[in-house]
């Protein structure tokens, strides 16, 4: 750490830029922890997306289906 940061007291991830008073996070395992739960998030919410897709599909399906069996027996 340079002279421009100081720790900040009481947490030892944290440091402020003395210039600006910006605190920073230099914990790299709690952000690489924080980008997979993020990638994770991710994955999960388009796995729903396409499940909910499907279903979609599906519905519209069996809507064909019973509208050709209905003109079949006319």
């Amino acid at each position: 750490m340079n002279d421009d940061y100081v720790k900040v007291e009481g947490n030892s991830n944290l440091i402020k830029d003395k210039s600006t008073g910006v605190i920073l996070n230099i914990d790299k395992n709690g952000l690489e922890a924080a980008k997979r739960r993020k990638q994770l998030m991710k994955e999960q919410q388009e796995e729903r997306e396409t499940v909910l897709e499907l279903k979609s599909e599906l519905s519209e399906l069996k809507k064909l289906i019973g509208e050709l069996l209905e003109q079949k027996s006319i």
